[in-house]
């Protein structure tokens, strides 16, 4: 059964989002501090306010990191830009979510990277090969985020993420790589 940790001191969007997700058969124990979650047992998988009160994202995510290792970490986000995306990463974030987002595409997002983390590539996650085959393809961010069902935000993360893994200086770069090493 899958666990999650939920971490958001909104209790009406916490709360009713773990009730949908209950509602699908996962279990979601939810915490209004990272104290709270940081004493919690074992999980599949981590979902942060971007905003928790008190919390430092550096700070908090590396104390995640260090409690739970490399079990996925979702921040989540009622409104954000791409810096601050990136910021979250660069923190130790796995991915970030708009919290306005259907609860379908979060729920398919979720089981993505429970999925890849379950079974992982050599290097890259299932969801970065996904990325990096439409990159191959010569799909724009747009038609790699509509092929897959997500927000073009998350695919330029993944870009990012990819270059970085790969030591591609953009994203031309990383798709001669990945199909040079049989990654596509």
């Amino acid at each position: 059964m899958t666990r999650i940790l939920f971490v958001d001191d909104h209790a009406l969007l916490r709360d009713t989002l773990a009730a949908w997700l209950r509602a699908r058969g996962w279990t979601v124990d939810c915490h209004d501090s990272l104290a709270q979650a940081l004493a919690a047992p074992g999980a599949d998988l981590i979902m942060l306010d971007l905003r928790l009160r008190g919390l430092d994202m550096h700070d908090g995510l590396s104390r995640l990191r260090a409690g739970f290792g490399s079990l996925p970490i979702v921040v989540m986000a009622g409104a954000h830009d791409a810096e601050e995306a990136g910021q979250a990463l660069s923190a130790g974030a796995d991915i970030l979510l708009g919290k306005a987002r259907p609860p379908e595409e979060i729920h398919r997002e979720l089981r993505g990277l429970i999925d890849e983390a379950a079974h992982p590539g050599p290097d890259l996650s299932a969801r970065e090969i996904e990325v990096l085959s439409g990159l191959t393809a010569g799909l724009s961010n747009k038609e790699i985020a509509r092929d897959l069902g997500l927000q073009e935000v998350t695919v330029k993360l993944h870009m990012q993420r990819l270059c970085r893994k790969l030591g591609a200086r953009n994203r031309t770069h990383a798709a001669l790589i990945g199909r040079d090493i049989g990654l596509v």
